[in-house]
């Protein structure tokens, strides 16, 4: 048994039951489209090497329009497949091809808004109830938040925030947050 979707299935099972939704979902996708790529049910670990990695690279690019993080992070993910692949013996790991093959990635630019733009933002005329109003409030509060994550916003609840504080658990790093709330938070 040296199938990779079969490994992969079983990997993203495991997500399932530990309730990693957000990561069964992301690697269900890299599987279809490793899938449409490979045009086959098996995919023997074998299969997979330098030439097959950069042929998915390109199907990547030229069928979605995929930028070079985009296809980094699916390759990171076929990666991290192989590696538990060879950890747990179910491969050799004279099979591993990433040796040789380079991810794609590219620098990507963030630019900061200042903090006059914030206030203009918190000023902003808006109709409430309109979903313009409510983005805008979900950013400010995300702001002054510390940078909250959106992820994080939308699993926001009144327990959260007891005696003039907000106090979660990050999705993304299982942090704990315990802040003052302050007064443009409201």
């Amino acid at each position: 048994l040296t199938d990779f979707f079969t490994f992969a299935e079983d990997i993203i099972a495991d997500f399932e039951k530990r309730g990693k939704f957000r990561r069964k979902r992301n690697y269900k996708v890299v599987m279809g489209r490793m899938r449409e790529f490979w045009g086959k049910d098996k995919l023997p670990f074998s299969k997979i090497d330098v030439t097959f990695l950069r042929k998915f690279n390109v199907y990547l690019e030229t069928e979605y329009g995929n930028k070079p993080n985009t296809r980094g992070n699916y390759l990171k993910k076929v990666r991290k497949i192989f590696n538990d692949a060879i950890r747990e013996e179910y491969i050799d790991r004279a099979l591993y091809p990433f040796n040789k093959f380079t991810i794609p990635s590219e620098k990507s630019y963030k630019t900061k808004l200042l903090y006059d733009q914030i206030k203009d933002l918190e000023g902003a005329k808006l109709k409430k109830g309109q979903r313009r109003w409510d983005s805008r409030n979900m950013f400010v509060f995300a702001f002054y938040a510390r940078g909250m994550r959106f992820r994080d916003i939308l699993q926001l609840t009144w327990d959260k925030v007891k005696n003039g504080r907000l106090r979660y658990i990050m999705e993304k790093t299982g942090h704990l947050v315990d802040m003052e709330l302050l007064p443009q938070m409201n």
